[in-house]
């Protein structure tokens, strides 16, 4: 269905952005990154896919937790992540 769908457009993104990387057309931009907000906008990103399923996602990362990373890319890695944890997962299950 549309979930199917979704996933195999974001593989194909992830695929095609790293194939972008080897060729030097896509820089990432390392900066200093707050994880928790960032990990927040992916939370509500998939919230509802989460909810239907019966699944609660908890943010246990400390708010004054940093990383040096590419945005995108975090941001990229940590929904590909959490959309697999929600996949693999059953009603009343949790990711933490």
């Amino acid at each position: 269905g549309v979930e199917n769908l979704e996933s195999s457009l974001a593989m194909i993104k992830q695929l095609l952005d790293m194939n972008r990387i080897k060729d030097g057309d896509l820089n990432p931009d390392f900066v200093r990154c707050k994880v928790n907000l960032i990990l927040e906008r992916v939370i509500k990103n998939v919230a509802q896919l989460a909810a239907r399923k019966g699944i609660k996602i908890e943010n246990r990362i400390e708010d004054n937790e940093y990383v040096v990373s590419d945005r995108v890319f975090l941001q990229e890695i940590l929904l590909n992540l959490i959309s697999n944890s929600i996949k693999f997962c059953k009603a009343g299950d949790r990711i933490k």
